[in-house]
This record gives structure tokens, C-alpha cells and sequence, in this order.
């Protein structure tokens, strides 16, 4: 046997690997092995990927020439070992989420996660199939949460571009996946309170799903010009947009308690010395990201959450914002209540605001549900409703429970009946496989994926 026509050979048995590595998890997910029944559906959307990937290296291998010691081959074996490298290190990042599952330690916080990201999703895809925004099969996985070591979440969005795990889930953020993954920070899984952020990083992913982002930071650069504010801060908030565009879906979709616990946390870091200079970070820097944030709660229209929005601009009003940042202070409010409250075309002529079907009710909801987890005293409302509670609300519920409590406040409580209470939130112990028409969308994700490695210098 030729050099050559070895590595053909093996070409057919690497080939094979991959699907029969798919094939296991399927099984435990069919029989609710580890509780994996509940990601039923996210695995059959990952096994049509990872077939149509698999397909396209069969391709490959069909048209190869023969095997000899020409270039022709050469580069043949290079270009099929670059898409089943780049299957792999696709696969190996969700299997590593899959695995997290299976680890006692994390499987209740991550469970927890993964319902309040996906409450947050199918409460936004719902409102856009509705508007007739979106097809009832044309939309992606609910998305899974990632316990990495990040400073802060971040999404990779579906049918967006996913290297070590970290690493691959952020090359991936530009493409289109069939179900996006949410990176989150390992040491705040036990903190059921900064799930409400999880809010945010799907508003980065429903973007990628219904472009609207773009629209709503134009919406934002006219509310500008219309108070006249200067044209060389355009280019800045531009820059910034799509960061607030994701705190008003945040703000739609979670609430006061994802503000306010959002703000408590950018006011700890605001004087450090990173934000002292423009740094290139497409957030704006924490001072000037709390001012927005009161914005986007008085643009959401929502009257209790107005004392919140007047104390998050008190506090601003009371800090020392490095000078560069000051001139952007005029601008924050403007700014944010027109990209969370004008309506778009992109969402048939609703507003971010309208992502959730009745926002004042929310509202009153989560409040209500704070005063049990702070206190742990007469648990309303029930999880099970009816309706059941919405699991999006809860996080948020525990942030408002922790901003009215004191220094000594029993945070573990706190914790405790949220993770409790999200548990208890009725949900099938088996999702079923996607229909036919949505897994033929996600086929047509997944064909235009390109899972090739970068260059090593990239």
C-alpha cells in the first residue's frame, strides 16, 4: 500500500468517527440518560449539522483523484482534512457543553440557564412569528449556556460564525450556528441573579436572527441629529449600538432586575483604569452604559420602573466620569429610549419594547416574585401558574431581591429559592425532534457554514 493510498484509505474510516460519536449522544437523549431528554430537539438540529458537514467531506472524497504522488492529491488531502478538523472542533464545543450536563456539581445551574435563555428566546421568536417577522419553521435552537472562565457572558449566535472552547465559541460568533452558545462565567453559576443577563447576550442572538440591530442604532442617530447633537459622536455610537441594542432586548425581556443588577456591577468597575481612555471596546464604557441603561427604562414605558431610572442617573450625576466620556453624557438618553421604542421594519413596525407581549405585567410579576425570594415568605406567584411562570422573569426577580436587601442579607437564601424556583417551573422531561420544515432550515444553516480552521496566524 502506497503512502497515497493509505491516507485514502483512512480517509473513509476518519469519516466515519464523527456521526458514530453523534450517534451515542442521540440514544442518551432518546432514553433521558443524565436528564438529556430535555435537549432532545438541540441534538437532532446538531446531528442534521454535523450529517450535512458530513456530506459535504463525502463530496470531497468522490471527486479526489486518484491516489499518486501529485500536487493535485496533495491539496485534496489537505482540503478534506480542513473540513472534518473544523466538524470536529465544532462538535467538540458543544459536546463540551452536552458534558458539563453530566457533571452533578453544574448540571442544576446549568438546567436553570438554559430554561431562562430559552424562555428569553421563544418569548421573542413567538412575538415575531406573530408578526409574520419570521416563518413558523424558520427559526433556530434555544440556546445552550457555556460555565467557562469569562469576565462576562457572550453569545456565539446562531447562523453566526464558533478556538480551546472559549476560543472556538467566539470564532464562531460571525456565523450562523443551528443553536447558539452562550458563554458564562463558571464562578457566577451559584449567583441565580446574573442569569438576568443571559437577556442580553440573546438579544445578540434574536439580531442574528431578525436584523434589527442596525435599524434601531439608526434609530438611535436620528433621535441625535433631531436634538441636535454633534455629528463626530456619530461614528462612536454607531460603534456602540449593537451593545445597547442588546441591553434594550435585556431590558424588554428581563426587566428592572437586569438593569439594575447590570448598573450595581458597572458602577463597581467604573473608576478602573481601563475605562480612564477610548479602549475600543464595542460597550461604552461603564459610566456612560448605566446612564443608557436609565434611558432604555424610561423608553420602555413602563412607569414603576421610572424611581430606578431616576436613581441610576442620580448616581451618575454624582460620580466623576473620565472627561472624554462627558461629552456623551447628553446624548445617552435620547439615544437609548429611541432604540428600544421606535418601531421597525424589521420587526414589522413594532418596537423592541414589544419583544415581550406585555411589558407592565412583567414588571409586576417580578416584583411580586422578589418579595418571596428575599423574604422566602408565601411563595406567589406559584411556578405552575397557571400560566407557569415565565422563567426569563425569574433571574431578574432574585437581582430586585438583592438590590433591596441589606449588607448582610442572606445572598445563599436568595440563591437557593430562585435556582428552587426556576426548577419548579412546569417543562417536558423530553423535547421532541425538530418538525421537518424547521429541520430543513437548519440544514440550510448548517450548508452554509464554513467550519474550516483559520490559519495559524489568523
Amino acid at each position: 500500500m502506497t503512502p497515497y493510498e493509505r491516507a485514502s484509505s483512512e480517509a473513509s474510516r476518519r469519516i466515519e468517527v464523527l456521526p458514530s460519536e453523534m450517534a451515542g449522544w442521540i440514544n442518551a437523549s432518546q432514553t433521558n440518560v443524565d436528564g438529556l431528554g430535555i435537549h432532545r430537539s438541540q441534538l437532532f438540529a446538531l446531528r442534521d449539522m454535523l450529517d450535512t458537514l458530513t456530506l459535504r467531506q463525502r463530496e470531497l472524497l468522490a471527486k479526489r483523484p486518484q491516489p499518486a504522488a501529485t500536487g493535485e492529491y496533495a491539496e485534496s488531502e489537505l482540503e478534506f482534512t480542513a473540513e472534518l478538523v473544523g466538524a470536529y472542533e465544532l462538535w467538540t464545543a458543544f459536546r463540551s457543553v452536552f458534558e458539563q450536563r453530566r457533571e452533578e456539581r453544574l448540571v442544576r445551574a446549568l438546567d436553570a440557564a438554559d430554561l431562562v435563555a430559552a424562555s428569553a428566546y421563544r418569548c421573542a421568536i413567538d412575538r415575531a412569528m406573530a408578526w409574520k417577522v419570521v416563518k413558523p419553521n424558520e427559526f433556530r435552537e434555544p440556546p445552550l449556556v457555556c460555565a467557562e472562565a469569562v469576565g462576562s457572558p457572550g453569545t456565539a449566535a446562531r447562523g453566526q460564525q464558533v478556538a480551546g472552547l472559549t476560543g472556538t465559541i467566539r470564532r464562531y460568533r460571525g456565523k450562523l450556528l443551528p443553536i447558539p452558545l452562550v458563554l458564562f462565567p463558571a464562578d457566577r453559576l451559584d449567583d441565580i441573579w446574573t442569569y438576568s443577563t443571559l437577556a442580553h447576550e440573546v438579544g445578540h442572538d434574536l439580531d442574528a436572527d431578525l436584523a434589527f440591530g442596525s435599524e434601531a442604532i439608526d434609530a438611535g442617530i436620528a433621535a441625535l441629529d433631531a436634538a441636535g447633537g454633534p455629528k463626530d459622536r456619530q461614528d462612536a455610537w454607531r460603534g456602540w449600538g449593537a451593545e445597547v441594542a442588546a441591553d434594550a432586548v435585556g431590558v424588554a425581556l428581563a426587566g428592572a432586575g437586569f438593569a439594575g443588577g447590570l448598573a450595581d456591577w458597572l458602577l463597581s468597575v467604573a473608576l478602573a483604569k481601563l475605562f480612564t481612555a477610548p479602549n475600543g471596546d464595542p460597550h461604552p464604557p461603564p459610566h456612560l452604559r448605566v446612564r443608557l441603561i436609565a434611558g432604555l427604562l424610561e423608553g420602555a414605558g413602563v412607569a414603576s420602573w421610572l424611581p430606578l431610572a431616576a436613581g441610576l442617573d442620580a448616581d451618575i450625576d454624582a460620580a466623576d466620569p473620565p472627561a472624554w466620556q462627558k461629552p456623551f453624557d447628553a446624548d445617552a438618553h435620547a439615544f437609548a429610549s429611541a432604540v428600544i421604542s421606535t418601531p421597525l421594519t424589521a420587526l414589522a413596525g413594532h418596537a423592541i419594547a414589544e419583544l415581550s407581549p406585555d411589558i407592565a405585567a412583567d414588571a409586576a410579576l417580578a416584583e411580586k416574585l422578589a418579595t418571596y425570594l428575599r423574604t422566602g415568605f408565601n411563595r406567589v406567584p406559584t411556578p405552575a401558574g397557571p400560566p407557569p411562570f415565565p422563567a426569563r422573569l425569574a433571574p431578574s426577580a432574585a437581582a430586585l431581591a438583592v438590590r433591596a436587601s441589606s449588607a448582610q442579607a442572606d445572598l445563599g437564601g436568595i440563591a437557593r429559592r430562585a435556582l428552587d424556583y426556576i426548577h419548579d417551573i412546569p417543562r417536558p422531561a423530553f423535547l421532541a425532534a425538530p418538525p421537518a420544515g424547521r429541520r430543513e432550515f437548519l440544514r440550510g444553516l448548517a450548508e452554509s457554514l464554513d467550519v474550516r480552521p483559520p490559519p495559524a496566524d489568523d
